[in-house]
């Protein structure tokens, strides 16, 4: 599922970013929040998203949704980790949350928990 996941949220990234409205790509309230809190910028995260790898993919059960943990690089090459809920039918990609990974919790390749 990993590899597929990750060329439709690739995809998708790409194509909101061609969007003026950039309404492929959806917020929750906890990932803006979590956004401000670490200083990043939603755009730059968008933009980050087009180049994810997927490192862990989630039980689908308790879901709404299909959700996995990416792992993007910035411009400025800081690692970020976001969960992304996955809406095939409508096109779509909902950002669950953002993060950047600490290292004290993290290995150096940023997909591996310590």
């Amino acid at each position: 599922m990993s590899n597929d996941t990750q060329a439709f949220i690739r995809r998708i990234s790409v194509l909101n970013g061609l969007d003026s409205a950039g309404s492929s790509v959806q917020w929750s309230r906890h990932a803006i929040t979590a956004l401000v809190e670490d200083g990043l910028v939603r755009s730059q995260v968008e933009l980050a998203l087009t180049q994810c790898e997927v490192i862990e993919v989630y039980p689908h059960q308790n879901r709404h949704l299909p959700d996995c943990l990416v792992l993007a690089f910035l411009v400025d090459r800081r690692p970020l980790h976001a969960v992304i809920a996955v809406d095939r039918p409508n096109e779509r990609l909902f950002v669950v949350t953002v993060y950047v990974p600490l290292e004290e919790r993290w290995e150096d390749d940023w997909k591996t928990r310590k």
